[in-house]
């Protein structure tokens, strides 16, 4: 399955039944998805020493959103989870700093950025999903 953070991916990925825009988790929990499928994680980014629409491997994030889908406010309960192997390694990977938000104000200021992967590739690794990160480069 693959699952794009970004509203335009139709512009340039053909059309395929197991491809899904989310803009937010309440819509990926709404899906109906085998834990035993891999989910490819698309994002934007905005990197100008590659080709336009080129597509990256991620292997690790750095989370620079502000945002964290399991800080829970008015509870006391801390919980831990291991990430440190959120993403299928590969030799070519790169690591993405995710500016949430700030992805349009702050993306020049990053080396690999993307605006969400971080949120969403952490909530799908702690619910015991694979995850492939990817970046596609969208020069604009």
């Amino acid at each position: 399955m693959k699952i794009f953070l970004f509203k335009d991916y139709k512009k340039y990925f053909k059309k395929e039944e197991n491809n899904h825009y989310c803009s937010s988790i309440q819509d990926f929990k709404n899906k109906k998805i085998n834990k035993n499928e891999t989910i490819y994680l698309y994002d934007k980014t905005d990197i100008k020493e590659i080709k336009n629409k080129e597509i990256l491997h991620i292997n690790n994030h750095i989370n620079k959103s502000g945002t964290n889908p399991f800080l829970k406010t008015n509870t006391n309960k801390i919980e831990f989870y291991d990430i440190t192997q959120i993403y299928q390694q590969k030799k070519e990977g790169i690591i993405t700093t995710c500016l949430g938000k700030k992805y349009k104000k702050n993306k020049n200021k990053e080396k690999n950025p993307s605006a969400f992967l971080a949120y969403f590739a952490i909530h799908l690794h702690i619910k015991g999903y694979k995850v492939v990160g990817k970046l596609f480069n969208l020069k604009r």
